[in-house]
């Protein structure tokens, strides 16, 4: 039966999920930990907004390729801090802009022993960056900003809900792994000798 009622209004952050490919988050992982200095990477993929089935509607944001940014694409580098030279930002900012692409920043934290966990630094990044890339995206086709912080033994996210204009959690999926998982490793494929593969080479589904 129809519900006369009209469309239904949130009140809570939506669901939010980022689908990855296991070869891409493979890759992703041993560029951020191949350095013992903070790294960076971009997520850029398609989002889709699902139906609401109780009240708390999901997003997913399907990644399709990712941003190996090499060392030299960092203002600042350390082992608790980096930050991503201006005119990288702008440029992945353009293609966004261009081709209607959702953005995560995925960074590590290396010198954290403990669970990977965002900074209140991070929070507070997050929601400024994140509060200003919806600021100049066109909101169709739906496009979404999140933040990751990766470390070896799980993930932790968050992405900016602009139905309700806060942060929420950010889950990641890859093959059958959740935030906080392993992932299963992605069987190897072969490489032309003509293209050899490079941590600054941006990777996409084949």
């Amino acid at each position: 039966m129809k519900s006369n009622s009209g469309p239904i209004r949130f009140t809570e952050p939506r669901y939010c999920t980022i689908e990855v490919r296991p070869r891409l988050w493979c890759g992703l992982r041993r560029h951020l930990f191949a350095s013992d200095h903070e790294r960076l990477a971009y997520l850029l993929g398609t989002a889709v907004e699902k139906p609401a089935l109780d009240e708390r509607a999901a997003v997913a944001i399907r990644i399709k390729s990712v941003l190996l940014l090499p060392d030299a694409a960092f203002a600042v580098q350390t082992p608790h801090q980096v930050e991503v030279d201006p005119t990288i930002s702008r440029a992945v900012l353009r293609a966004c802009y261009e081709y209607g692409l959702s953005l995560v920043d995925a960074h590590s934290h290396p010198a954290d022993p403990g669970p990977p966990r965002l900074s209140a630094h991070d929070r507070e990044n997050a929601l400024r960056t994140h509060r200003e890339f919806l600021s100049v995206i066109p909101a169709q086709p739906p496009v979404f900003a999140g933040s990751l912080v990766v470390a070896r033994h799980g993930i932790d996210g968050t992405w900016l809900d602009p139905v309700v204009g806060r942060l929420a959690p950010l889950r990641v999926t890859a093959d059958d792994t959740e935030t906080g998982g392993r992932t299963k490793p992605a069987a190897p494929r072969q490489r032309s000798r003509r293209t050899p593969a490079r941590c600054s080479d941006m990777i996409g589904e084949s």
